[in-house]
């Protein structure tokens, strides 16, 4: 990963990973019959949140 320093390429970032996130989610109910995916969704639904949050910062 490579660090975006202008403020639009970071919010286009943090948009295409909440836009990314709400792809998984809309799948939840294929990974919920999984357990270790169910699980690593929920993990990595945490982490995309976050990473979009940081991005979203000036």
């Amino acid at each position: 990963m490579h660090l975006v320093k202008s403020e639009d390429a970071r919010g286009d970032a943090a948009e295409q990973l909440r836009a990314l996130r709400r792809r998984f989610v809309a799948h939840r109910d294929y990974f919920s019959k999984q357990g270790e995916l169910k699980n690593s969704l929920a993990m990595l639904s945490e982490v995309m949140d976050r990473a979009a949050d940081r991005l979203s910062l000036p």
